[in-house]
């Protein structure tokens, strides 16, 4: 055996005379139905049955697992009163039972009462003597076992009377449970060694108390009336017991499985929580990439927005720039269009009065030449007036050709400055009259 086995083995068996000695108590506590729960002295677990605490002492196998053992052994062999069993030729541990039920040739054949009862006798009544019912004698059971120096006792409680006449003399049901015989059984050996058992009920005013027999109950209560009970074999009350830590042992096994499953739970929730971690780190770095694409995103947006306005700026700048040039451009060319409107019409006036004048010139041409034939015809004597009136004529001619010449020049030359509204020299002599082109044509003779 190694020094941390023989360390080990002296901490569970300190533990144990720990317990023995009642240098350590266990925490009691009543439950509402009168049983007596019992609290593990080396954790914050709450108070349980004696079985339920004996198997958490076994099963504890972390938190002071050690001292939890010396529990287990303190448990088995004095509250239960059984020493460790152990296995033989490889088969599995039965279930540890408690006190009288032990030895199955003491419980062949033997009935007991069921529901356990205890019976106490030499209560004390009231005044009257007429003290029936659970309430006050409750608490007078209560007070008795106080003065027995024992727990309370909150079991159900019935008076019995003979007659109507109070006997002192009352029955203590206690639950239909190997865990309830146990106590009524505990409770009877207590009083028995407080010399307050069935052997202190002729003593005067000695109050005491014993497990009620078969035979006690059929004297007592032969009908039925005051506790609904029965006989049951002791044997039946051990297999029940069998039955229950049986039902603890593969509750145990259970816990075991759902102890493995919960470890691997455990492996695959630490595994998950590593992926989750994995994932969690990753979402967090892609947010981190998010949020930067964002604010980049952001800023190109709003770079993209800023050059767009701008260039929408300069762009309704130059269309505003380009529609005023327009408008002036339209305002102008409107002006020019009434000046040459204007300048048109002028010389239309100044065409007719220079056509009339042409008709007039024409119409004195024609005289002229009449005069002339006259002239001709009248003789020799007439050619130096003739010669005369032709110098004097082509001098005419020549002169209003020339005015007509610098007329139409200028007025070609003002045409053709202004080139988008240029007026053909054809369209400016046309409709006039043959007389007036013939008499721009030099005449041959």
């Amino acid at each position: 055996m190694s020094d941390s086995d023989s360390e080990d083995e002296s901490v569970r068996e300190e533990e144990y005379e720990k317990l023995k000695t009642r240098e350590l108590v266990l925490r009691t506590e009543k439950t509402s139905a009168g049983g007596v729960l019992y609290g593990c002295a080396y954790c914050n677990s709450q108070p349980k049955p004696i079985e339920q605490l004996l198997i958490h002492a076994r099963s504890s196998k972390k938190k002071k697992r050690y001292e939890h053992e010396g529990l287990a052994k303190y448990l088995d062999e004095v509250v239960c009163g059984i020493p460790k069993p152990k296995a033989q030729d490889g088969a599995p541990l039965s279930p540890p039972l408690c006190g009288p039920l032990l030895d199955k040739k003491t419980t062949e054949g033997v009935n007991t009462v069921w529901p356990p009862v205890v019976i106490l006798a030499n209560m004390p009544n009231n005044a009257e003597g007429t003290l029936i019912g659970n309430g006050p004698l409750k608490g007078l059971v209560n007070q008795c076992a106080r003065d027995f120096d024992f727990h309370s006792i909150d079991k159900q409680v019935m008076y019995y009377d003979s007659h109507g006449r109070p006997t002192g003399e009352a029955f203590v049901k206690f639950q239909p449970t190997y865990a309830g015989y146990i106590e009524a059984e505990d409770f009877s050996k207590f009083l028995q060694r407080n010399e307050c058992g069935r052997e202190a009920r002729w003593r005067s005013g000695k109050k005491c108390g014993w497990l009620a027999t078969v035979e006690d109950m059929r004297r007592m209560d032969f009908n039925h009336k005051r506790v609904k009970w029965t006989t049951k074999p002791l044997s039946e009350v051990r297999d029940m017991h069998m039955t229950e830590m049986r039902k603890a042992e593969e509750m145990k096994q259970e816990r075991d499985k759902w102890q493995d499953n919960a470890k691997q739970i455990a492996l695959v929730a630490l595994e998950a929580e590593d992926e989750n971690r994995k994932l969690r780190l990753r979402h967090e770095s892609m947010q981190v990439d998010l949020e930067e694409h964002r604010q980049t995103s952001r800023r190109i947006a709003e770079e993209t927005e800023r050059r767009l306005g701008k260039e929408r700026e300069e762009e309704r700048a130059a269309y505003e720039k380009r529609v005023s040039r327009l408008q002036h451009a339209k305002e102008h060319l409107l002006g020019e269009n009434e000046r040459l409107q204007q300048r048109k019409e002028a010389d239309g006036s100044r065409l007719i009065q220079l056509k009339r004048q042409n008709e007039k010139a024409v119409a004195d041409l024609r005289e002229l030449r009449k005069q002339k034939d006259a002239i001709r015809r009248s003789g020799m004597e007439l050619d130096d007036m003739r010669l005369k009136e032709k110098k004097a004529l082509d001098e005419r001619y020549a002169k209003e050709m020339e005015k007509i010449d610098e007329l139409y020049r200028s007025t070609e030359k003002k045409l053709n400055e202004q080139s988008r509204w240029s007026i053909d020299s054809s369209e400016t002599f046309e409709g006039l009259p043959d007389e007036f082109a013939c008499a721009l044509i030099p005449s041959s003779s």
